[in-house]
């Protein structure tokens, strides 16, 4: 029986060839791109699961807030780790510290190869015991218990060693530390919140150019990122609550009111955390809600897709369930008919679909910007999922059809006295109604993200950003002689102005605290973001000043001065621009006097609100401010002939260190990153999703057409034109797309706007967006069905 069910089941699909052609497309094409999104939303889900305790690994973060401004920082003081380990051994079973100077990259060189290395951290023996990262060479427990001991990644050992056995192989470091590679790490198969090329030894730190004070007893300063690994039982907010106490002890009087530490899920750093200092960019849970939503959708798309046609081909049959019934054969058998032809269409829509998603993973890769690997895939889940949705698809979408046909009274269809199709036909019109309510939402979406993202990365930041040319400096001597630096840059004709500061302004910053003269007498001190910086810094980056003056050299002033924003002087509560001015703002290097004050500009992304800022140009008396990067303003159209100036100039002061260098536009355009793989990924499951409504649609109409031979005939008969048919044809279809256009447009509005309400400065959903996208899908049917 079951060899006579599929005997029949290949006679109709031969048959039927359109509509089996059309139906096994759209419903391997759905099934792939949902595969593809489950395999995406499961790596983004995985992070940090590598780790057999991570339900026990947490990264200390640290909040330091006055008045609403101050910063959540995922790094903390050196002495941190240690000293939990000591107060509270019942809780904290261990600690490890990564630091990195805070500096972009780091200068490696192994024989002629010779490279800047930006995932480079010394981290605590410990951290072999925390995290359970895998070694291919070396062994983990005393990897690196030694100075200058350093375990490598793969990438870093095809890179400098090319085969070679790395282990015993000596690395120069930033051209005078001599590392000795004791590990390599295995080919990277896991999700990790952070990128590592090398781990050194922490113990190497009391050997090199930092003072050991700084590490044993410095509570101002947070470089490092700190994990502890709690004891079996105990609850992170019973230890966050002793926290609290120890802050109260061992930070400096002047701030620890305004700290408080807690305690982040190693789990949950990759897709909830969105603090300061990260260690790399971070997903974010919302859109994998909204991934998942698209997977869903996408699916449903299919499913509707495969259940209309095959209802609709179904339709054609009921002579054969006629005959069928006729001879004997009742409800359950012709169920069990349906059952096995839909699951056999089914089959071969999985087969394709598993070859698709094969073919597919490299593009969905690039376009998430993520790591995704066939080779490294789950494949049980890659094969539930795809036979799961399969199947689950051919069983429902059998239900209809069998349940319709098989009422049906063989004289009654036999003699054709019954009419087919009326209750079907309202049926797949619902259908193809929520079709389209699913395509016009993606499609809306799909706007709304990329214009968000448009938004962001055009907006005007209140600084120039383009033709401004960042070179890194940080752990080189160019930072004791940038003047001699910069006097050779501004002899090219292509540089127009040169600057250096701490951080890379719009992308970084620092929090340090000033006392203010009205705060002198109480001693209390406030926590504001700045940048340290050089002469020129406004007139490279086109700062507005809108009270008092920038820098100036040659001054004989007891203080260099500092600025502020518009923000700040209201912070203070000056109600005028001068009124601040000649102000004095004690720091770290000593008093400052605020000189000047210059329009808000985002010194920060535009995921954030504009905050009060200072721009502080410490004295020469000041001991902890060095320049870490040089911003140089080139000609317009003139970025090739000022890289090359930049160059030569480089190699003339360092002959020996790697020039590196990017532009800052194409720097802040990374930061919106999350909004361009929304963009992307909506976008191009939006076509996806226009591409099953359009081949459901052919196949609808081509099925209307069959049905309606006779009527189309006698029509054209009388003298109608091919234009009026084409029109009776269309304005069924255009009415069910209206509909669902008109519906889409409420839930779309609910969704994105809701989304957008998490930006501070976002685009404006105006009435464009939803008339172009039914638009689109008005003409697609238009032609489709034409």
């Amino acid at each position: 029986m079951l060899l006579n069910y599929l005997t029949i089941a290949i006679r109709n699909l031969y048959k039927y060839k359109i509509y089996s052609f059309i139906n096994i497309l759209g419903l391997s094409v759905g099934i792939a791109f949902f595969t593809l999104l489950l395999i995406l939303i499961r790596h983004e889900l995985s992070f940090d699961s590598i780790h057999k305790n991570n339900q026990r690994i947490f990264r200390v973060t640290k909040l330091i807030e006055k008045n609403g401004v101050g910063e959540k920082a995922a790094s903390v003081p050196f002495p941190m780790g240690p000293t939990m380990k000591e107060f509270y051994p019942e809780y904290v079973e261990n600690t490890v510290r990564m630091f990195n100077f805070q500096v972009p990259s780091h200068s490696i060189e192994y024989k002629e190869i010779r490279d800047n290395e930006p995932f480079l951290y010394f981290a605590d023996e410990s951290f072999f015991e925390i995290f359970d990262f895998p070694l291919a060479l070396g062994d983990p427990k005393i990897a690196i218990n030694r100075p200058f001991s350093v375990v490598i990644s793969d990438r870093a050992a095809s890179k400098y060693f090319k085969g070679e056995n790395p282990i015993g192989k000596k690395l120069i470091y930033e051209d005078k530390t001599t590392l000795t590679i004791t590990g390599v790490f295995a080919p990277k198969t896991y999700a990790s919140h952070f990128e590592f090329d090398f781990i050194v030894a922490f113990s190497s730190l009391y050997q090199m150019d930092i003072d050991p004070e700084i590490i044993k007893s410095n509570w101002k300063w947070d470089p490092c990122w700190t994990y502890v690994l709690l004891q079996e039982g105990k609850s992170p907010e019973d230890l966050e609550y002793l926290l609290d106490k120890l802050v109260l002890k061992v930070f400096p009087e002047s701030f620890r009111e305004e700290v408080n530490i807690f305690l982040q899920p190693v789990r949950e750093i990759h897709l909830y955390s969105d603090l300061d200092f990260e260690l790399s960019p971070n997903g974010d849970i919302r859109y994998i809600y909204l991934f998942a939503a698209i997977a869903l959708l996408i699916l449903i798309i299919a499913a509707i897709n495969f259940t209309n046609l095959s209802s609709a081909k179904s339709s054609l049959r009921a002579k054969e369930i006629g005959i069928r019934k006729a001879i004997g054969a009742d409800r359950m058998e012709l169920g069990k008919q349906f059952f096995i032809e839909f699951i056999f269409i089914c089959l071969i829509a999985i087969l394709i679909a598993f070859v698709l998603v094969e073919l597919l993973l490299p593009f969905l890769s690039n376009v998430a910007d993520t790591d995704l690997d066939f080779t490294h895939l789950d494949k049980s889940l890659l094969l539930t999922s795809i036979i799961s949705s399969g199947l689950l698809i051919g069983m429902l979408s059998s239900l209809f059809p069998a349940y319709y046909l098989a009422k049906f009274r063989p004289a009654e269809v036999l003699s054709g006295s019954i009419v087919l199709g009326v209750r079907s036909r309202r049926f797949r019109g619902v259908l193809v109604i929520l079709q389209f309510v699913i395509t016009g939402f993606l499609l809306i979406t799909t706007f709304v993200s990329i214009g968000q993202f448009a938004y962001l990365k055009n907006a005007d930041l209140g600084f120039n950003k383009e033709q401004i040319l960042i070179i890194p400096i940080a752990n080189t001597n160019l930072r004791f002689n940038f003047d001699s630096l910069k006097k050779d840059l501004l002899k090219s004709e292509v540089i127009v102005s040169v600057t250096a500061m701490e951080e890379v302004l719009g992308t970084n910053y620092r929090i340090h605290d000033y006392l203010p003269k009205s705060k002198e007498k109480q001693n209390e001190y406030i926590y504001l973001p700045s940048l340290m910086v050089d002469y020129d810094f406004t007139e490279t980056f086109d700062i507005s000043l809108v009270a008092g003056r920038t820098f100036k050299r040659g001054e004989n002033d007891e203080y260099k001065g500092i600025l502020v924003n518009e923000k700040m002087v209201k912070y203070l509560g000056y109600k005028s621009n001068k009124g601040i001015l000649g102000q004095k703002l004690k720091s770290r290097g000593g008093a400052e006097r605020i000189i000047g004050v210059v329009k808000d500009f985002n010194f920060q992304s535009l995921h954030s609100e504009i905050t009060p800022f200072v721009i502080d140009m410490p004295s020469a008396r000041s001991k902890f401010f060095y320049s870490k990067f040089i911003a140089i303003k080139v000609k317009e159209n003139h970025e090739y002939q000022a890289l090359l100036a930049s160059k030569k100039i480089w190699y003339k002061f360092l002959p020996n260190r790697t020039f590196e260098y990017y532009f800052l536009s194409k720097k802040l355009n990374k930061m919106y990153f999350k909004e361009r793989k929304l963009g992307l990924v909506t976008g191009y499951f939006s076509i996806v999703a226009i591409i099953i409504a359009c081949l459901g649609l052919f196949g609808l109409s081509s099925f209307v057409v069959d049905m309606r031979k006779k009527e189309i005939a006698i029509r054209k008969a009388i003298g109608t034109t091919d234009v009026s048919i084409v029109f009776l044809l269309l304005k069924e279809f255009f009415l069910l797309v209206g509909v669902a256009i008109l519906i889409s447009w409420p839930i779309s509005y609910f969704v994105m706007e809701n989304w957008l309400k998490s930006f501070p400065f976002r685009v404006n959903m105006g009435l464009g967006v939803y008339l172009d996208a039914a638009l689109i899908i008005f003409t697609i049917t238009l032609i489709t069905v034409s």
